[in-house]
């Protein structure tokens, strides 16, 4: 069973449904990060045959343009040919906010589907709190406007 919630960063406006504030393709914009897992590639691939969106990218588990096996995974998962940035798949790490700007540059939703390690208390406690806490600080980074950016925790 797949849940959304939705925070928006806008201060006085009433929460929108997120199927609601949908444009045409020249408007919202969303990246889905951790879009290699099982909840991340199911919504990357709903949003990207979803026509009222407009540009879908994907922010992968990874280090710069990523590894030959980060390209590997996500070319399975999200059904890419490059895998890279040209075609909206960014590789970065939620705990390192340096590896968010790219990825985030002029997006207007975030879509958060990222878990924490399994069995492992610290790494999870470092994505399910500093990772969101730093993917909502990379969103409005871009703008001093936090108006119209919208976050959307995704769960399983």
């Amino acid at each position: 069973m797949l849940s959304l919630a939705l925070l928006t960063l806008s201060w006085g406006i009433r929460m929108p449904s997120f199927a609601a504030k949908a444009k045409a393709k020249s408007g919202l914009s969303v990246l889905v990060t951790g879009a290699s897992g099982r909840t991340g590639s199911i919504l990357y691939a709903y949003l990207k045959a979803d026509s009222r969106i407009g540009e879908v990218r994907a922010l992968v588990y990874g280090s710069g343009s990523g590894s030959p096996a980060e390209r590997q995974k996500a070319a399975s998962t999200l059904n890419c040919s490059a895998c890279d940035a040209e075609e909206g798949i960014f590789y970065g790490d939620v705990t390192v906010p340096s590896s968010l700007t790219a990825a985030f540059a002029g997006m207007d939703t975030v879509a958060i589907t990222t878990a924490g390690g399994i069995g492992n208390d610290t790494q999870t406690r470092a994505v399910e709190f500093m990772g969101v806490e730093n993917q909502a600080a990379a969103l409005v980074a871009g703008t001093s406007d936090v108006r119209g950016k919208r976050v959307v925790l995704c769960s399983a």
